[in-house]
C-alpha cells in the first residue's frame, strides 16, 4: 500500500510539479537558491505560494514580467507543484530526495523541471526561441552544510542538468549543466545567495519575517551587464540583466501559521522546556552525588567504631 501512494504521489508531480521554467529569472522556491535547485524539500504537508516579477530594461523600455507558483511537499523526501506563468502557460516539476545529509556526505536529490513547457520557445514571447530544447530539464544535486566553519551558516551545492541548465547565449556562461551555488545565513532571518545556475549567474537575498512569511531580491543574469557585445537596444531579453522581487507564504495544512512574535514565543517555550529537562537531570544527578556522600561518610564512621587491627595476632597467624 505504502508503495501505491509513493507512485501515485510521483505520478501526480510529473502532471504538475514543483516551479520549473526555461528562462534563468529568479524563481524563488522556498527550498532552492535564486533559481538554481538544491538538494532540500518541503516538510510534509507544507504546501508554499510564490509570486515574483522580473524588471530588465532593453530598446529604452521597462518590461515588467511577473509569475506565480505553488509548491507542496510530500513524506519530507519530495515536493510537487505547478508554474504559472502570466501568458497562463503552466509547467511543472518534481523533486525527489534520495538521501539525507551526513557528517561527511551531502543530501542527495533527483529531479526534472518545466515538465509540458515550451521546449525552444522563450517564456517571454513566441518571437525569441532557444538554441537548444528547455522542456523536461532533469537534474542531480547535492547540498552540504560546511560544518568545518562552525560559526557560519553556509552551505555548499552542486549539481549538473539537461535543458535549462545548460547556457543559450553568448553572453551565458555555458558550463555544460553544471551548476553551483552558495548560501550564507547572516542571521535567523537574512540570507545571502551566490549562484551559477548552469547557464547565467545570479545573486540574491531572503529576509525571512516569520516561519510562513518570506521575501526576496534578486539581479539575475548578472553577467550579461559585462557583455561588452551586448546591444542595450537589443529587445531580446535573454541578453540583459534582471532585478526580481518576490514573496513566499508557507502554511501547514493541520496548523495555523504563526508571526513572528508567536514564533519567538514557541523558540522560548521550547528552550523553556529543554531547560526544565536539563535541570531535572541536573538534580537527579546532585540526589546521586549526596547519596554516595552519606555512603561514604557512613562508611568512615563505621571504620572508625571497629576495633584495632593486632598486628601481633597477624604474624602469629
Amino acid at each position: 500500500m505504502h508503495n501505491v501512494t509513493r507512485v501515485t504521489w510521483i505520478v501526480a508531480g510529473l502532471i504538475g510539479g514543483a516551479a520549473g521554467r526555461a528562462d534563468a529569472i529568479a524563481n524563488f522556491q522556498p527550498s532552492d537558491l535564486v533559481d538554481m535547485p538544491t538538494a532540500r524539500v518541503l516538510p510534509h504537508r507544507v504546501p508554499v505560494v510564490t509570486t515574483f516579477m522580473t524588471t530588465y530594461a532593453s530598446a529604452a523600455r521597462l518590461h515588467t514580467k511577473g509569475s506565480q507558483t505553488f509548491t507542496v511537499g510530500v513524506f519530507d523526501w519530495a515536493e510537487a507543484g505547478l508554474f504559472v506563468e502570466s501568458e497562463q502557460k503552466i509547467a511543472g516539476a518534481i523533486k525527489l530526495r534520495v538521501s539525507d545529509e551526513g557528517r561527511y556526505l551531502p543530501a542527495i536529490a533527483v529531479g526534472v523541471q518545466n515538465i509540458g513547457g515550451d521546449d525552444q520557445i522563450s517564456e517571454y514571447g513566441s518571437d525569441f526561441f532557444y538554441s537548444s530544447g528547455q522542456a523536461n530539464s532533469f537534474y542531480v544535486v547535492g547540498s552540504k552544510r560546511l560544518t568545518w566553519l562552525p560559526e557560519l551558516d553556509v552551505t555548499l551545492h552542486l549539481g549538473v542538468g539537461s535543458g535549462r541548465f545548460r547556457g543559450v547565449t553568448t553572453a551565458s556562461n555555458d558550463v555544460q549543466g553544471v551548476f553551483a551555488g552558495l548560501e550564507f545565513w547572516v542571521t535567523d532571518y537574512l540570507r545571502f545567495m551566490f549562484e551559477e545556475d548552469g547557464a547565467d549567474g545570479n545573486i540574491g537575498a531572503t529576509f525571512r519575517v516569520n516561519d510562513s512569511f518570506s521575501a526576496h531580491l534578486a539581479l539575475a543574469e548578472f553577467e550579461s551587464a559585462f557583455n561588452y557585445k551586448r546591444s542595450p537596444a537589443s529587445v531580446d531579453p535573454k541578453v540583459h540583466p534582471k532585478v526580481s522581487f518576490g514573496m513566499n507564504y508557507a502554511f501547514d495544512l493541520l496548523r495555523p501559521p504563526l508571526s513572528r512574535k508567536q514564533a519567538k514565543i514557541k523558540q522560548i517555550r521550547s528552550q523553556q522546556r529543554e531547560n526544565a529537562v536539563l535541570e531535572a537531570e541536573l538534580e537527579r544527578l546532585r540526589a546521586r552525588r549526596q547519596d554516595a556522600e552519606e555512603r561514604i561518610a557512613a562508611y568512615k564512621a563505621a571504620l572508625a567504631k571497629a576495633p584495632p587491627i593486632d598486628r601481633a595476632d597477624q604474624g602469629d597467624q
